[in-house]
């Protein structure tokens, strides 16, 4: 033990390097470990969707801040003292606050966004005009997944204006059938509510169809709407079944939906057009 000891008085280069080793090697022992308890702390595994939209957001906040404390610290452990660093950072963060003003904007309105929980991660929603399913949120940008097309939408939190939630308890399908004139109004209503009464029972559904009746008096026909309660984002399969639907039964009854007819011009009438 004596001859150790000896050696290390002997040899205080290869001492500093243990024992630096040994320091750096407790910090990344203890970045792991902390990391680790970050991420089974907010694991986002059987949680509602509050939560999985909440978690991923704190644990790259808390990941940061690890990173970070453990620099510092192996900064102390080579001798170089951090408050030189603070002081940078302080002097840093006045700068970067003037001239990424933008950026400070997008992180405070997707906080307050959190806090309100005006959207969650799988909810439908509609922002400035473009409508898709939330596939993450993150301290700047919200990822929508254009329920179209499929494309990816990346908005700036600082840019949202106006969010309608597509997703929040129920929705309303809404159909407006088109009739002509020529039928009597009464009876074909009352024929109408009878098939809507008798429409195919779906899971879909929250409450029986409602027909509120004359909307509105077109140039061609007028209209009649049909409404019903649903699920959140299957109002337009069930509005696509319902036309198919009132379309196969009115017939059945005589009753066609009025269409114009539009007359072809033969290609001797264009080119006589044309000319």
């Amino acid at each position: 033990m004596n001859d150790l000891l000896q050696w290390f008085n002997d040899h205080p280069t290869a001492t500093w390097f243990i024992k630096t080793s040994l320091y750096i090697g407790i910090v990344l022992v203890a970045v792991y470990f902390s990391r680790r308890f970050i991420s089974r702390l907010l694991n986002t595994e059987g949680k509602d969707e509050k939560k999985k939209t909440v978690f991923p957001i704190f644990r790259q906040i808390l990941n940061a801040l690890v990173y970070f404390f453990a620099f510092c610290i192996i900064l102390e452990i080579f001798g170089v003292s951090t408050t030189p660093v603070w002081t940078v950072v302080s002097a840093m963060s006045v700068a970067v606050g003037f001239g990424a003003q933008q950026v400070f904007k997008d992180i405070f309105s997707g906080m307050l966004m959190l806090v309100e929980g005006q959207y969650v991660v799988g909810d439908t929603i509609e922002i400035n005009g473009t409508t898709g399913e939330v596939e993450s949120i993150n301290l700047r940008t919200t990822i929508l997944r254009d329920w179209i097309d499929g494309s990816v939408h990346i908005i700036s939190n600082g840019e949202i204006r106006t969010v309608t939630n597509l997703s929040k308890n129920y929705m309303i399908a809404i159909v407006d059938l088109p009739i002509a004139y020529e039928l009597e109004l009464d009876p074909t209503i009352k024929v109408i509510k009878d098939l809507a009464d008798k429409f195919p029972s779906n899971e879909n559904l929250l409450e029986p169809i409602s027909v509120l009746g004359v909307k509105e008096f077109d140039l061609r026909n007028l209209v009649v709407r049909v409404t019903v309660k649903t699920r959140s984002g299957e109002n337009w399969g069930v509005e696509r079944e319902l036309r198919r639907y009132f379309k196969n039964e009115l017939e059945k009854h005589d009753i066609y939906l009025p269409h114009v007819a539009i007359q072809m011009k033969s290609p001797a009438e264009l080119i006589n057009d044309s000319n």
